[in-house]
C-alpha cells in the first residue's frame, strides 16, 4: 500500500520497514545462468531476498545507476560499486572495485575481471569474489598481448621465457621456477580440464580445482 511493502508468511502479512513503499520497484531478469534473478529498488537502495525471505539492502548501492552488465553471469554495476549475483547467496560486492574503470577480461572460460587497480576472479563454487594479490592490471595488459591464452586455462599464462599462474586458493600470482617455458605445454586433459603439463623434462599437475601447479619430481615424461 502507500505506506508499506509486505511479505506473506502462512497467510499473514508482515511489513518490510526498510523500504520506501511509494518508490518501491520489482525487477525480474531472465539470464542464461540465472533464469529467475530478482531484485528490488526504491529511491534509497537496491534490495534482494535472502534465503530466509528477509529483504536485504545492498550496501552502498545507487538505485538510479544500478544496471546489469552481463546477463549470462549475473554481473551488475552502478556509479559506486560492482556486484556479482550468486544464486545461493544473493549479491556480493567486488572488494574496492573502481566502477569507472571496471571491465570484463574473460567470461568465456571463467569469470576474470579488472579495474585500474585490481584483477578479480569470481569463484562460483564458493560464491566469492576475490581480488588477486600482486597482479598489477598494467602487467595483465602486457601479458594479454604477449602471452598465448588459447591453449591454456584461465589462470595460466606463458610466453617463451616464463610461465605464470594464479593460485586461486591463495589469490596470488606466481612464477613457475626452473621451467623451460618455450616448450611448456598441456599433455593430458580430463573433461576439458587440463590436469597435467610438461616442459619436456618435468611433469606438473594442477592442484585442487586447478588452483595450483605442482611439480611431480619423480614423474618420467618420456
Amino acid at each position: 500500500d502507500k505506506n508499506f511493502v509486505y511479505k506473506l508468511i502462512d497467510d499473514k502479512l508482515f511489513p518490510f520497514d526498510i523500504v520506501d513503499a511509494q518508490t518501491f520497484e520489482y525487477h525480474h531478469l531472465y539470464g542464461e545462468v540465472y533464469p529467475d534473478l530478482i531484485y528490488y529498488a526504491d529511491k534509497n537502495s537496491v534490495y534482494y531476498l535472502k534465503k530466509n525471505n528477509d529483504l536485504q539492502a545492498l550496501e552502498g548501492s545507487d538505485p538510479n545507476t544500478f544496471k546489469e552488465v552481463h546477463e549470462k553471469y549475473g554481473l551488475f554495476i552502478d556509479k559506486n560499486q560492482v556486484y556479482q549475483y550468486f544464486e545461493n547467496s544473493g549479491f556480493s560486492i567486488f572488494p574496492d572495485a573502481d566502477a569507472k574503470t571496471f571491465e570484463i577480461i574473460d567470461m568465456m572460460r571463467g569469470s576474470m575481471l579488472k579495474d585500474a587497480h585490481h584483477i578479480f576472479y569470481v569463484d562460483n563454487e564458493k560464491n566469492e569474489v576475490k581480488s588477486i594479490a600482486n597482479f598489477d592490471p598494467a602487467l595483465y595488459k602486457q601479458l594479454s598481448i604477449e602471452f598465448n591464452f588459447n591453449k591454456f586455462p584461465l589462470n595460466v599464462f606463458k610466453n617463451d621465457t616464463e610461465v605464470l599462474f594464479i593460485n586461486l586458493e591463495k589469490n596470488e600470482l606466481h612464477k613457475l621456477p626452473d621451467v623451460d617455458a618455450k616448450i611448456f605445454m598441456p599433455i593430458i586433459k580430463n573433461d576439458d580440464k587440463i590436469i597435467f603439463y610438461t616442459d619436456g623434462k618435468t611433469v606438473y599437475v594442477t592442484g585442487n580445482r586447478g588452483m595450483n601447479l605442482i611439480l611431480l619430481p619423480s614423474a618420467d615424461y618420456s
